[in-house]
């Protein structure tokens, strides 16, 4: 019997969503970023999978992680785009083109 592999999820946070928390806490709540990744690393664990954490506020930093062979080594990908909802095209191209599930 070969050991099972571990399953890697990325997850990717966007621009300005280090600032959780303590930006506008009346539209965003007061949840920190910091919340968020503890809540995913304990289902994560539950789940039996490994994650990955990015954030930054910068799109072409969030494209070079995700060109990296150990992001590109992921099974998967979970996004919290922040602002880059909007426009990002070239950081869409770069999911597209690691073809994983998002």
């Amino acid at each position: 019997m070969q050991p099972t592999e571990t399953i890697t999820i990325l997850v990717l946070h966007g621009p300005n969503l280090n600032l959780l928390g303590r930006r506008d806490p009346a539209r965003y709540g007061t949840i920190t970023l910091e919340e968020i990744n503890a809540a995913l690393q304990t289902l994560a664990q539950d789940l039996g999978v490994r994650v990955e954490f990015f954030q930054s506020n910068h799109e072409g930093a969030i494209i070079d992680f995700l060109q990296q062979d150990s992001s590109r080594a992921a099974q998967g990908v979970l996004v919290n785009p922040g602002a880059l909802i909007r426009y990002a095209y070239c950081f869409r191209q770069a999911l597209v083109d690691l073809n994983k599930p998002v």
